[in-house]
């Protein structure tokens, strides 16, 4: 019985160890890279939905609803805004609107991906050093199986939060290469 306690041991060492390695060959790297260069792609961000904002309010169907609009309810308050030619001016402005949208949607995205990716890489580092501390303890303690069964409980659980990491990651060099499109255009 003891034999197959120390092969548990070696085994789970062996796999927090593993384990380790990947999370920070993986996730830590990939992650001190987009925290140099989070500045810049907050900034690019902010800049598309700048000029997306600035496309929608230059336009020249958004001025003459806006006056349109303006003149309308100063004129006769109980108006109908959804009259035909207010149709027709919205359906023109819908690309630029939507453009402008799509462009917060991004930046708004890549704030929960990176926050997501950076919390998700913390515990799941935390969770494989106490897991590696807890298969050391059960060496010497009598509760070895019990110590043994939470180790691998919290192996399970940081190697899901590293595969986590590693999809948001994914997801922000995603929108990365797509705000990069942005710009060229």
């Amino acid at each position: 019985m003891a034999n197959q306690i120390y092969l548990l041991i070696f085994v789970g060492l062996l796999t927090s160890l593993i384990n380790i390695i990947l999370q920070y060959l993986l996730v830590k790297i990939k992650m001190k890279k987009i925290e140099n260069e989070w500045i810049t792609l907050k900034s690019i961000a902010s800049l598309s939905s700048f000029k997306n904002y600035l496309d929608v309010v230059s336009a020249d169907e958004a001025q003459e609803l806006l006056e349109e609009l303006l003149v309308g309810l100063r004129m006769t308050p109980s108006i109908d805004l959804l009259s035909n030619n207010v149709e027709e001016k919205l359906k023109s402005l819908k690309g630029g609107l939507k453009a402008l949208l799509d462009s917060l949607n991004i930046t708004d995205l890549l704030n929960a991906y990176y926050i997501s990716a950076k919390k998700s890489n913390q515990l799941g580092m935390i969770m494989s050093y106490i897991s590696l501390l807890i298969i050391l303890l059960s060496i010497v303690t009598p509760l070895s199986l019990f110590l043994l069964g939470v180790s691998l409980g919290l192996g399970i659980n940081s190697l899901y939060l590293l595969l986590n990491s590693y999809v948001n990651i994914e997801k922000i060099e995603k929108i990365k290469r797509k705000l990069k499109t942005l710009l060229l255009e």
